[in-house]
């Protein structure tokens, strides 16, 4: 087995990563598109033109939040990349069912592809549906370990 060198001090973040914990859907066939782009808020409509045409067709991957009334809010990927990359945020970390699920002919239609193609360097996500449970124990693990790096220098990485 081999090692590495220890993760370095200096590498903390200069922003906060931002971390989704919700539902993730991946749609093959384009009918999510239309229902999305109806249930934006006025305020969203400019952002969503700059995301362009593709941010509703087939072979996109949507997370899907809330309105203030509990009404579900399918948010197309392309969308949420364009205003987390304004804010310069530089990790996203998706908890969400099929948040990196690939098919048809674009490569680039999942959540974490278009959160890459719109500028967030580091994205963190799912290919397929997992439990609750699951996504707690690697994330629990990954915030302990993430917690952890200055405190322990001398650690050997395989």
């Amino acid at each position: 087995m081999g090692t590495a060198a220890p993760p370095r001090g200096d590498l903390a973040l200069s922003r906060q990563p931002a971390h989704f914990d919700g539902h993730g859907v991946y749609d093959p066939d384009g009918h999510l598109g239309e229902r999305a782009a109806g249930a934006l808020p006025a305020r969203l409509h400019a952002a969503m033109a700059r995301a362009g045409d593709g941010a509703t067709g087939a072979h996109q991957g949507y997370l899907l939040f809330e309105h203030d009334d509990g009404k579900e809010h399918l948010v197309p990927a392309s969308l949420l990349g364009d205003m987390l990359n304004q804010q310069q945020i530089p990790l996203v970390i998706l908890s969400a069912c099929q948040s990196a699920k690939l098919g048809g002919d674009d490569p680039l239609g999942s959540v974490a592809a278009r959160l890459t193609r719109a500028g967030i360097p580091n994205v963190l996500a799912m290919t397929h549906s997992v439990l609750v449970e699951t996504t707690r124990a690697l994330f629990g693990h990954l915030y302990r370990e993430l917690g952890g790096l200055d405190r322990n220098p001398g650690r050997r990485y395989a």
